[in-house]
């Protein structure tokens, strides 16, 4: 079980490191990091960003990235069950999704 506990300070502090973070920016501006850190106890971890998703046109969209940091985009109505790859995620702009998509949800695992 993951706990998230919240203190007094306005701080969020994890009794144990999920493996899998859910970031919702759909909101915010907030720009894609490669990599974020947390610190568990007296322990910092490192969490990969793996996916986006997007959502635009009453739509969603997704952008997998693997573990070569190579991003693949797929659209169910367009590519039905395939991906379509894009390039290195350090030489494509994340902040937007095709068709004018901006993003939902960063999806972060941590790194083994």
């Amino acid at each position: 079980m993951y706990i998230l506990l919240c203190t007094c300070l306005q701080n969020d502090l994890f009794e144990s490191a999920p493996p899998l973070l859910a970031v919702l920016v759909s909101s915010s501006n907030t720009p894609a990091d490669p990599h974020i850190e947390l610190q568990i106890h007296s322990q910092k971890l490192r969490y990969n960003l793996q996916g986006i998703i997007y959502f635009g046109h009453t739509h969603f969209t997704a952008r997998y990235i693997d573990n070569k940091h190579n991003a693949w985009f797929h659209d169910g109505l367009t590519l039905e069950h395939n991906a379509k790859y894009e390039g290195n995620i350090h030489e494509i702009d994340l902040a937007d999704g095709p068709n004018d998509q901006i993003p939902e949800l960063y999806i972060y695992t941590i790194q083994i």
